[in-house]
């Protein structure tokens, strides 16, 4: 099904049913998805199905990078960036993401070594424009990837940024928790479980 939902640029946004809705266009966020689960089957079951479906993924995170960095989120099913709902929708979210897939299939041990170069070549890219996450997920999730990075290559930018992110998310913790509510929050909304994670 995965495969089916993915065409030659990327991974289509929303299905009917079985069947994909090209007219939903394209997302960096459901491509970072896929691209996690794709070098994670790699990883598993090595076929050229799954080192196909990277090298898709890879390549449409590409296509949506910023000049500061940062991912564009909405593509169009003409395949050209949606400015106006890039701006209008902004999350922090997709970028986050989107560097942790990047930190992942940079540091995954049996993907090529030239798809793990792309990779870790467009996180060092981003990562030099001093990145910045206000959003508890989004810095957990940016963690996550200078966790990815750090299991490989132990650099002292890498390694300030990670506790710089650390202390933010723990910031949030002392802020919120009290002694009915261990939380880094007064809520609990979406992918709650990165937080702990990260």
């Amino acid at each position: 099904h995965l495969a089916k939902l993915t065409d030659d640029f990327g991974i289509i946004q929303f299905a009917k049913l079985t069947e994909s809705d090209l007219s939903s266009g394209y997302t960096v966020d459901d491509n970072a998805r896929a691209l996690i689960v794709a070098a994670l089957c790699y990883e598993k079951d090595r076929t050229p199905s799954s080192l196909k479906l990277v090298s898709i993924y890879l390549n449409f995170i590409f296509q949506v990078v910023k000049s500061n960095g940062y991912f564009d989120n909405y593509v169009d099913s003409d395949r050209t960036i949606n400015k106006q709902r890039n701006i209008r929708e902004y999350s922090e979210d997709p970028s986050a993401r989107t560097l942790y897939a990047l930190g992942l299939v940079s540091t995954t041990e049996h993907v090529p070594k030239s798809i793990g170069d792309r990779a870790h070549s467009l996180f060092e890219q981003s990562f030099r424009k001093n990145l910045a996450f206000s959003y508890p997920r989004s810095t957990a999730f940016y963690i996550k990837a200078l966790c990815c990075l750090l299991s490989k290559w132990r650099e002292p930018d890498t390694l300030a940024a990670l506790k710089q992110n650390c202390e933010q998310l723990m910031a949030l913790y002392e802020q919120n928790h009290s002694s009915d509510w261990d939380w880094f929050e007064h809520y609990l909304t979406y992918s709650n479980a990165i937080l702990p994670e990260a």
